[in-house]
């Protein structure tokens, strides 16, 4: 159905090739995972396969793509757009109307489906991801998992039978990420289409597939096509999880004695009316690593933007200051930024300059750091960066790492996290909870809110969970998530 012949890809002349004499095929129905450190070119080899590299992204491609037998090499996006649909890492942000129906209708009118054919299009569409009861519904009010249906939907409506995502899990809670794994084997399995998809979330799919693609750090990849062996290939690789728990009992837990740095009472968060969150309280002491636990929608998000004071809320936020006394979070922006450091889910929003170098240059002289300090923290995470780049042209995972060491650096009393291993490989998973460790170990309150749960597991001693906007469970992580 879809196959590449000895195809290069790099995106300046004098620079390394993200893809090496790229030779790979993948059969109609074939449901297809692509695994690979962070920045390893996962997300390039996809665009490879529908135009987007280099007519989007820019750089220069070498070798030939072809499509159920056609030689599109050299074609732009367009040209692939009835017969391969993409989901980017962040489906929400591709949404173009403001309906799930308006928005299945939207690439069918892209390409000239006549009216009557469009709506039986989309019943059939909806009926096989679910979406039927939410074609009406408004795309900015459905959690992520039906988002991510609807990007799915939208990429499949007008017939394409090649099914390309980007990291589809990776926003998404255990419940909803083996949902939508299951809608996604079934049109593969069922439905004859090829889907391939590019994932760091290897223990999840290592069971569902029929072949698992390695993209290696030199850009040369390869293929495996015996289940049997994708556990030891992905291991050897460094792809599957590390299964250790944190060993909770030489670390600081947190304790109504505990030196709290952070206290929240009774907060509550809503939006147009409706909640988002009722009556939280959480205690942040120094030293301690607490995690905030939930399905998609839950209110982790709403929690962390109301302690960091961006979002208005009911009950209060309180920080103990020099003189040992709780008091109100600043109010003005840069003294707050100081004390409270954030890493959202989108990450990007952070980065402001023109190249990495600038976005490093700035964090060390924000924090008042010895120059060369960030890089050091953005290379223990994800390895060699070319500083020249615009941050906008690095990975998810890349941006991701960079904002993290950006923050990091700031060394500000309270850390607050918001799903900060989406887009990161194991072993920057790893190394960032060394690097929380660490931090917390200085005296610094750190609260990492996550779905995953092996995270969770992995670096913190206690836990909230969250659902609905409330408290339902708190206490040790391992009991919490038991």
């Amino acid at each position: 159905m879809i196959s590449l012949k000895k195809v290069s890809f790099s995106f300046q002349t004098d620079s390394d090739p993200v893809l090496k004499d790229v030779s790979v095929a993948y059969s109609a129905g074939e449901f297809a995972l692509i695994a690979g450190a962070t920045g390893a070119g996962k997300s390039t080899l996809l665009r490879a396969m529908n135009g987007l590299a280099p007519h989007f992204t820019g750089g220069n491609l070498t070798g030939s793509v072809a499509i159920d037998g056609r030689d599109l090499t050299g074609r732009e996006p367009h040209d692939f757009a009835h017969l391969v649909g993409y989901v980017n890492q962040l489906a929400e942000a591709s949404f173009v109307a403001d309906t799930v129906r308006e928005e299945l209708a939207f690439g069918m009118e892209q390409l000239g489906v006549a009216p009557d054919s469009m709506a039986t299009r989309i019943a059939k569409i909806a009926a096989a991801l679910d979406l039927t009861e939410v074609l009406d519904s408004p795309l900015d009010e459905l959690s992520g998992g039906f988002q991510q249906r609807v990007a799915i939907g939208a990429a499949l409506a007008a017939g394409q039978q090649i099914l390309l995502l980007d990291e589809p899990t990776s926003e998404l809670d255990q419940a909803s990420a083996d949902s939508l794994l299951a809608v996604l084997e079934s049109l593969s399995h069922r439905s004859g289409v090829t889907v391939i998809l590019a994932e760091h979330r290897v223990d999840r799919l290592i069971g569902r597939v029929d072949s698992l693609t390695v993209v290696g750090a030199d850009g040369v990849i390869t293929k495996h096509s015996d289940p049997q062996a994708f556990e030891s290939v992905a291991g050897e690789a460094g792809l599957m999880p590390r299964s250790a728990h944190k060993d909770t009992s030489s670390t600081l837990l947190q304790t109504p004695d505990s030196n709290p740095v952070l206290v929240a009472s009774r907060v509550s968060v809503q939006y147009g009316g409706t909640p988002a969150l009722e009556n939280v309280n959480l205690r942040l002491c120094e030293g301690s690593i607490t995690g905030i636990y939930g399905p998609n929608g839950s209110g982790k998000s709403s929690l962390l933007w109301a302690l960091q004071g961006e979002t208005t809320h009911g009950g209060s936020v309180e920080m103990r200051n020099d003189a040992g006394t709780l008091t109100h979070i600043p109010k003005n922006l840069k003294e707050r930024l100081r004390e409270v450091a954030m890493v959202p889910q989108s990450a990007s929003d952070l980065l402001l300059m023109h190249s990495v170098e600038e976005e490093l240059r700035d964090a060390d002289q924000f924090a008042g750091a010895g120059l060369g300090a960030t890089a050091t923290l953005l290379e223990n995470l994800v390895g060699q960066i070319d500083h020249a780049l615009h941050p906008r042209d690095l990975s998810s995972g890349q941006q991701l790492a960079l904002a993290l060491a950006i923050q990091l650096n700031k060394k500000s009393r309270v850390l607050l996290l918001d799903e900060p291993t989406r887009g990161l490989d194991y072993q920057a998973r790893e190394a960032l909870a060394q690097q929380l460790e660490v931090l917390a170990a200085r005296g610094q309150a750190i609260l990492v809110a996550s779905h995953d749960r092996e995270f969770l597991l992995r670096v913190t001693s206690s836990c909230l969970a969250l659902k609905d906007g409330r408290v339902t469970k708190a206490g040790p992580t391992a009991a919490v998530l038991a």
